[in-house]
């Protein structure tokens, strides 16, 4: 439940993102931004787990239904979670949105940040890929730690699937999945 939580809205004036909503077989939360999700036992109506009556978004049209063209397992150690921490804190001084370019590659994926007073550059291994492919995306990169930081701590293999370059990422991992919408760099 606390990986679902991560994705519960802040904003006071969207108050039915503010909870989590279970949904037949899931459990979802959404901000508007991302939307992490855990299939769950089987319930007959849908409602919000915490007793709040009010409409929840219709979720599924985020989702893609078309097969990823690219998808890739990693897994990160506590020492690459604290590097791209502290990347995190770094371009929160400059970028309020903490969005970072993404790389993916055949055997690697890579984090770039150019900004006029800060450069870095962070490279992770991944440990399979269903296809070679060259990409760079723009996304939240506190979302994507969001996303990775749980499974990571408990040493869970990490699938990271991408459709194109205007649809979202989803990470997928034994406590839940989480989807993640690109952002213009």
């Amino acid at each position: 439940m606390d990986y679902i939580k991560l994705a519960v809205s802040k904003d006071n004036s969207r108050e039915s993102l503010m909870h989590i909503y279970r949904d037949k077989d899931r459990l979802i939360a959404t901000d508007g931004h991302r939307l992490h999700w855990k299939d769950s036992t089987l319930i007959d109506t849908p409602h919000y787990v915490d007793g709040y009556d009010g409409l929840f978004p219709e979720y599924l049209q985020v989702i893609p239904t078309k097969a990823p063209s690219y998808k890739v397992h990693f897994s990160l150690d506590r020492s690459q979670l604290n590097q791209l921490k502290k990347i995190r804190d770094l371009i929160k001084l400059t970028d309020k949105y903490c969005s970072a370019m993404f790389g993916f590659e055949s055997s690697k994926i890579s984090l770039i940040v150019d900004r006029p007073k800060l450069r870095l550059y962070f490279d992770f291994t991944v440990t399979s890929v269903t296809e070679s492919v060259k990409l760079k995306l723009g996304f939240n990169l506190t979302y994507f730690i969001d996303a990775i930081e749980i499974p990571s701590k408990a040493n869970k293999p990490l699938e990271l699937e991408l459709r194109g370059e205007f649809d979202p990422m989803i990470i997928n991992s034994d406590l839940g999945t989480a989807l993640i919408m690109p952002c213009k760099i």
